[in-house]
């Protein structure tokens, strides 16, 4: 598995040589992370807040809120330079975290075989190498989703420990302070942990774990939003913020044109960024809600992976049509999730096979990874590298495959 984790991060590292970065979104990102970097967390976000507030053109970029980011950018900033390749590490670091996460969680959840099918499909995931490597939030979020997440559903199991509840919270609070999109992922926990608790012990057990979920994750909302407002020094000033982004939202031209349309878009990027994984995803999220979780911690956790993908998607959909556009970035938080199940279940598979079959069955199951890491990796060269797609929206996917005209 060693070799496994280590070939996927020196990967991620060798391709950690962006040399032109956008002007827009990663500039913003720059703009902020410098500040932080000269006037210290307080005084950078501050004169970030201002310049942000003062420039209703700045309202269809990045927000401050996203201060966990900004502050993670600063420190970056502060150490190598303000330079876009100091984010552009953040990004790769958090890309090698998840790879780590995942080797680790499919091996606590389906044992070694697991695991080197979960790194294996993650080794040439399309979108983590591309976003990566960029000088932007998803890398950075989706690695603290991911690690959120986990301690959520650990933390939320019968009879866990009183201090797995504070890092729990610590880390929701996080995640969503990276971006605020991360409000979407403490609504599909709270889901996740009512549904998991009727799942074992009826709607009569749902209830009770509703709340105390709902209450974990509130207590995580309002520390997110008092880190911002302690930093900034106004309580007023999160929500005067999330208003301009409203506001804002209606006339973003770009967000309308190449985010808009049907929800089953998402469909279509997996189809063109991971063929592999949207073949593997439905069966492998089928099984782990096939689990029963009883008494087992792995088994609960695996049933609870499964719900927690269902739901966040689910979201995910409804929030694009509320507004917030498709794109295939948004999809970051749930790749290494699917990657890790569908690791799970080629496992449980193979391993379930008669012995005089199962050596054929697990060779099939390898067949499958090193069909989904070669089709992976043909894709990432031929969109991100090849073609330099920034932003993986439907239509840029499309033309970068020559299905649609550029």
């Amino acid at each position: 598995m060693a070799a496994a984790v280590l070939g996927a991060v020196a990967l991620r590292l060798s391709l950690n040589d962006v040399g032109r970065f956008s002007p827009h979104d990663e500039a913003v990102y720059l703009a902020a992370a410098d500040a932080v970097a000269r006037e210290g967390p307080a005084g950078g976000l501050r004169e970030v807040l201002a310049s942000y507030l003062g420039r209703p053109a700045a309202w269809l970029y990045p927000p401050p809120i996203r201060w966990g980011q900004h502050l993670l950018g600063g420190l970056a900033c502060a150490l190598v330079g303000a330079r876009f390749e100091a984010l552009a590490w953040l990004s790769t670091l958090a890309s090698v975290g998840v790879v780590v996460g995942a080797a680790l969680l499919a091996r606590r959840l389906g044992g070694l075989g697991a695991a080197l099918a979960a790194v294996g499909l993650l080794l040439a995931s399309p979108l983590w190498l591309h976003l990566g490597r960029r000088a932007l939030a998803d890398a950075p979020y989706a690695a603290a989703a991911l690690a959120a997440a986990w301690a959520f559903l650990a933390a939320t199991r019968p009879g866990a420990r009183r201090a797995l509840v504070g890092v729990a919270v610590a880390l929701c609070a996080w995640q969503m302070a990276m971006k605020e999109g991360g409000a979407l992922l403490l609504a599909a926990l709270a889901v996740t942990a009512a549904v998991t608790a009727a799942r074992e012990g009826g709607l009569r057990e749902a209830a009770p774990a509703a709340v105390r979920a709902g209450a974990l994750l509130a207590l995580a909302g309002a520390l997110a939003w008092l880190g911002f407002s302690v930093l900034v020094g106004s309580g007023g000033a999160y929500a005067l913020v999330v208003a301009k982004v409203r506001e804002a939202g209606p006339h973003n031209e770009y967000l309308r044109v190449l985010q808009g349309g049907p929800p089953w878009r998402y469909l279509v990027d997996l189809a063109l960024l991971s063929p592999g994984l949207l073949l593997l995803g439905p069966p492998a999220v089928a099984a782990a809600l096939r689990v029963d979780p009883g008494r087992s911690p792995r088994a609960r956790l695996v049933f609870a992976l499964g719900a927690l993908v269902v739901t966040y998607g689910a979201l995910l959909v409804a929030a694009g049509a509320g507004g917030m556009g498709y794109n295939a970035r948004y999809l970051l938080p749930l790749d290494a999730p699917l990657r890790v199940l569908a690791g799970l279940w080629l496992a449980d598979w193979a391993r379930r096979a008669p012995a005089p079959a199962r050596w054929r069955r697990t060779a099939l199951a390898a067949a499958a990874v090193v069909a989904t890491v070669a089709v992976d990796a043909w894709l990432f060269r031929r969109v991100f590298l090849e073609r330099g797609v920034y932003d993986p929206v439907t239509s840029a996917l499309a033309a970068a495959l020559d299905l649609a005209p550029p």
